[in-house]
């Protein structure tokens, strides 16, 4: 049955190349892909098409980490990937024309835990051996349940960090995700209303039996990380933020064969930059240490429960002032709530 995580309050989830994108959106791809800077990780159906999912973090289909990547998509579930697109809907963004005078972003100011990279190692491991005492039962699909909310420029045609921000309303979500190999149904429920969806046709490699095949060995999963074209390719951050994102979409958006989840853990600890905060709050304002790294004046924090070492959720905190941000604002915060794979369409664990 279960999972990795407790019940508690709700979720998000997503996939670029498996669910449906809606017909109309207020953000365009390309201003997507920036919020990839900006913590909230999704993958969009259709590249030609626009969708409201906000893609930090993201991964494309591609060799052994495209099966990573698909996996992390889906299970993340179009975090607003259902905006305009019918009963499933999503809150959209409060947009306002490009000329709109506002002042100075709205965003929550939130304290900042204090940063070290001492016993990084120990730690990771500590939380290595958690995650692979973990229980993922087999199932046709994966169920999670999470909440989110994450920050969008207040004006049109606006990137973000380039202009005033504001936060989007909580979303809870839960999805459910097809394990079979083609023409998979799939189901979201957003904030209570639902929308079941059709996962296409492409032999995606997100199933958690083959998930399973992947390298149990720290070394040789980083090195195929490092060595993935979506890692390579530059956004604006590191190769190190690249990878360090790219385990933090898989370690939250999809329910893991413990090995696999483990030896994630123990990959991202040789990754240069990584340091342990001794405070942080994810979305359901459960609190915990955080396993986080840094880049260009925002660090993005994985929540983990202070006794059971637990996987919580991720929030992204700018760490400088600039212009329009300041210090200590929330740019995107998630709580998982329960994950775990089930028999049935709409059941829950």
């Amino acid at each position: 049955m279960n999972a990795h995580q407790h019940r508690g309050t709700d979720q998000p989830a997503d996939r670029r190349d498996e669910l449906p994108v809606p017909a109309s959106s207020n953000l365009d791809a390309d201003r997507f892909q920036i919020l990839r800077e900006h913590f909230m990780a999704e993958i969009v159906k259709d590249e030609h098409r626009t969708s409201p999912t906000p893609r930090a973090f993201r991964t494309r289909p591609r060799p052994l980490l495209a099966g990573l990547a698909a996996a992390a998509a889906l299970a993340v579930g179009a975090t607003v990937l259902l905006a305009g697109a019918g009963p499933a809907a999503t809150p959209e963004p409060g947009r306002r024309p490009a000329g709109t005078a506002v002042a100075a972003s709205r965003l929550a100011v939130v304290p900042l835990g204090a940063a070290s990279s001492d016993d990084v190692s120990g730690q990771l491991e500590r939380i290595s051996l958690v995650a692979a005492r973990s229980s993922a039962e087999g199932g046709r699909y994966s169920y999670r349940r999470t909440q989110y909310a994450f920050a969008v420029p207040v004006r049109e045609q606006t990137m973000p960090g380039e202009g005033p921000m504001e936060m989007q309303p909580m979303v809870r979500r839960e999805i459910w995700v097809e394990q079979r190999r083609f023409h998979g149904k799939g189901l979201i429920i957003d904030n209570g209303r639902q929308e079941e969806y059709d996962q296409g046709d492409v032999d995606y490699r997100h199933r958690y039996e083959e998930l399973a095949t992947l390298p149990a060995d720290p070394d040789d999963l980083l090195k195929a990380i490092y060595a993935d074209p979506e890692t390579k390719e530059g956004d604006g951050t590191t190769r190190e933020q690249r990878a360090f994102d790219t385990i933090g979409t898989l370690l939250e958006q999809e329910v893991l064969p413990p090995a696999l989840g483990a030896a994630l853990y123990r990959a991202v600890a040789r990754i240069p930059g990584v340091t342990i905060v001794d405070r942080s709050q994810d979305a359901a304002g459960r609190e915990g240490i955080a396993v986080a790294r840094e880049d260009k004046g925002a660090r993005t924090e994985w929540i983990f429960d202070r006794t059971t070492l637990e996987y919580l959720g991720r929030r992204k905190v700018q760490t400088a002032d600039t212009r329009w941000l300041k210090k200590g604002m929330l740019l995107a915060t998630t709580a998982v709530l329960d994950r775990a794979m089930v028999d049935t369409l709409g059941a829950r664990p």
